[in-house]
């Protein structure tokens, strides 16, 4: 995959959520109203300027299993990943 986020962006792929009781009953789960989601770092962005002058590295690194929140759907070579700010990412695990 060619890709080049742009400034502290990172494109995560989510892992599945399971949604299935033990019983079978399938259970809808929002996953962008504030439930956290775990994925892994596909790709990031070049970074950003701190406004001073100093420019500032993206400090994930493509494979990272990741604790996330908020990300924005978008679907490349028909695949779904999110694009997450890298100030969203709550913890590398």
């Amino acid at each position: 995959m060619n890709i080049k986020l742009l400034g502290d962006r990172v494109l995560i792929e989510a892992d599945k959520v399971e949604n299935k009781t033990e019983s079978g009953i399938i259970v809808k789960k929002e996953e962008e109203m504030g439930d956290y989601m775990t994925g892994t770092v596909v790709a990031i962005g070049n970074g950003k300027s701190d406004g001073h002058g100093n420019w500032e590295k993206v400090h994930q690194a493509e494979g990272n299993k990741v604790i996330f929140q908020y990300g924005k759907p978008i679907i490349v070579e028909k695949k779904k990943y999110l694009i997450v700010m890298e100030s969203d990412i709550i913890m590398v695990i």
